[in-house]
């Protein structure tokens, strides 16, 4: 998986089979986490699903004020 960046300013995903732009990617997020909390196997199940790395989950979700419970890593 790769980032690439056009010149307008979007991201775009590559994930193999396709391409996903950042604000698609949003969205989910924001549906996924629609009382502006998500767990974090929620995010990293998106992340999966959506081919991009777990790290660019967790910034979307400081970017979108979106709070990541029950870390499965016991860091939030």
């Amino acid at each position: 998986m790769s980032i690439k960046v056009s010149f307008s300013g979007t991201f775009y995903f590559w994930k193999g089979d396709g391409i996903m732009e950042n604000g698609e990617l949003k969205r989910k997020l924001q549906e996924a986490g629609k009382d502006g909390r998500i767990s974090c196997t929620a995010a990293r199940k998106l992340a999966g699903e959506c081919g991009v790395p777990v790290k660019e989950i967790g910034k979307l979700c400081d970017e979108l004020k979106i709070k990541i419970h029950s870390c499965e890593l016991g860091c939030f």
